[in-house]
């Protein structure tokens, strides 16, 4: 993204009542050539900041400036040792993102450092060795979720045997008190028996959007470069006109991908829009 659009964006939001952003995406967000330029000028315009990151380039001031600064940084590291790291990342990066890890972790600040293993059949049975390598590395939490397995064609059916998820359940069951570990098996199972969204109405798609690296603004994570959920252009439009004409909430329908980001928020949300009878009530 352009650090002039980058910028006028972040101001913009700040402006419409925005809160707070995530940096997320399908890259890796700190390897953007004026990324520490980008991340300043979000905090000076007062936006709280969290972001999903490979860990590998959050080293000396970069670091430092971070851990002060952000609200929580979760670093998505999905493997156990050195080898299993090169399979699943296709590169030799394991101790230095260890290390990232320590330095980050002892560094005065008030960010909260957590990371994350997506788990399929292939790594499931190393949840032990996970948990123990992020415990050893000292941040405040390790959290498991499954690696969804989708098609393009047809991201709202199951594209796997998920018969493993049985295993890591039990697995998983052993943490089910343990404050360090966050493991919604709830999550796995609607994940193994997915039969389609309970909801006819995504609600989850009113409260937040997701802007893409050339300025399009869009209904959901999951759902970028499809046309139907483009709500705008930044690059020719301000955010506020855009956000004004979202439409709020809209309808799930067959392009929306299984367990999607918003699925768990979406079934309280909906949960909640049920107006119930009252029963001292006429």
């Amino acid at each position: 993204m352009d650090f002039d659009l980058a910028c006028s964006i972040l101001s913009q939001l700040a402006t419409t009542g925005v809160k707070s952003v995530t940096l997320s995406g399908g890259g890796e967000p700190s390897i953007h050539p004026r990324f520490d330029d980008i991340i300043k000028h979000a905090c000076a315009v007062g936006l709280e900041l969290g972001i999903y990151t490979h860990g590998g380039h959050l080293r000396g001031d970069r670091a430092a400036w971070m851990k002060e600064n952000f609200k929580w940084i979760y670093i998505s590291f999905d493997a156990h040792d050195v080898e299993s790291y090169k399979r699943h990342k296709g590169v030799n990066r394991f101790n230095r993102v260890c290390e990232n890890i320590q330095n980050l972790v002892a560094l005065p600040g008030k960010a909260k450092i957590g990371m994350g293993f997506l788990l399929c059949r292939d790594n499931y049975r190393f949840t032990f060795s996970m948990q123990k390598l992020a415990r050893d590395l000292g941040v405040a939490y390790a959290q498991f979720r499954p690696l969804v397995e989708y098609n393009q064609d047809t991201p709202n059916q199951l594209a796997e045997d998920a018969s493993w998820i049985d295993e890591a359940v039990l697995l998983l069951g052993q943490y089910a008190n343990d404050p360090f570990i966050i493991a919604d098996t709830e999550r796995f199972r609607m994940y193994q028996n997915w039969t389609g969204h309970p909801y006819d109405t995504c609600r989850w798609s009113a409260l937040q959007t997701v802007i893409s690296p050339n300025g399009g603004v869009w209904r959901c994570t999951n759902k970028m470069e499809h046309p139907d959920a483009l709500l705008g252009d930044l690059s020719v439009e301000p955010f506020e006109k855009i956000w004004a004409r979202s439409g709020g909430a809209c309808q799930t329908n067959s392009s929306c991908r299984i367990l999607c980001r918003g699925h768990i928020s979406n079934i309280m949300l909906n949960e909640l829009a049920q107006t119930p009878e009252h029963v001292n009530f006429v």
